[in-house]
Formats: C-alpha cells, sequence, structure tokens
C-alpha cells in the first residue's frame, strides 16, 4: 500500500486515515489525498455532506481522543449536552444564587431572565438576565 506524505513529513497509510475518520463519525466518500485538502465525508451522526481536512480531524482525535464526533454542528450539541445542568444541579445552583428564573433552563451559556431574591438588592424584583454558567461560579446575580 501506497504511503501519502503529510505537511509535517509524517507518512500516513490511506486506510490508517480512513479508519481514523470513520472512528470520528465520519464517512469519507473518496481515498485519501492530502493531509491539508478537503476531504468530502458524511456524517455519520446526522447523514450531512461535509469536507474536513484529515489534519482537522486528527488534531482532535489527538487532543481529545477518538470519538464519533461526526460534523461541527453534531459535534458541538454533543459537547452542549455533556455540559447541560441536570434538574438537581440547575436547582441546588438556583438555590445558592438566590434567583427566581422567570423563563424555562435552556443551557449554561445563554442569559436567563429571572427575579434576585436577596433583600439588599438593588434591582427589587425588577427582571435581570443571569448567566447560569457564571451563577454557578460563584458570581452575583444582580451585579
Amino acid at each position: 500500500m501506497e504511503m501519502v506524505t503529510l505537511v509535517s513529513g509524517r507518512p500516513v497509510d490511506p486506510e490508517e486515515a480512513r479508519q481514523l475518520m470513520l472512528r470520528n463519525g465520519c464517512r469519507p466518500k473518496t481515498a485519501f489525498t492530502k493531509a491539508k485538502e478537503s476531504w468530502p465525508s458524511t456524517c455519520e451522526r446526522c447523514g450531512a455532506d461535509i469536507d474536513p481536512t484529515y489534519d482537522s480531524i486528527a488534531s482532535k482525535a489527538r487532543r481529545f481522543g477518538d470519538a464519533p464526533r461526526g460534523c461541527r454542528g453534531c459535534a458541538d450539541r454533543a459537547l452542549a449536552e455533556k455540559f447541560r445542568l441536570d434538574e438537581a444541579e440547575l436547582a441546588k445552583t438556583i438555590a445558592l444564587a438566590n434567583i427566581k428564573l422567570l423563563e424555562p433552563y435552556t443551557n449554561n451559556s445563554s442569559r436567563m431572565e429571572c427575579i434576585c431574591l436577596n433583600e439588599a438588592c438593588p434591582r427589587e424584583g425588577r427582571p435581570i438576565k443571569a448567566l447560569i454558567k457564571a451563577v454557578r461560579r460563584g458570581a452575583m446575580a444582580c451585579k
């Protein structure tokens, strides 16, 4: 089997490259050519047509380990789900921050409308937007 040389000079077996893509949720449609060239593939999670480079998939696999990430959208959703609070953790966070949510919880990175329940709060019950991620780290919701 012919080895293809990467930009770094390290030879890579095309079949090993294909297996790496498959382990990471990308089904290649064509043969491997170059590390930094788009490689037409199909996301195994959602079926979308994608064009990742071997280099980008290999670097993520080296940093985070092999995982069926698929396309960027699928990978982002999986990461967001990983950091999403369950109901018990959310209730604990809300109780410690002494706030009352006025809208349903979506994720840690979105500001949520709530009311600060602290007696000395300068907002006196007016709605504020609090970032759950910051509240979890100990930030005051009303500041």
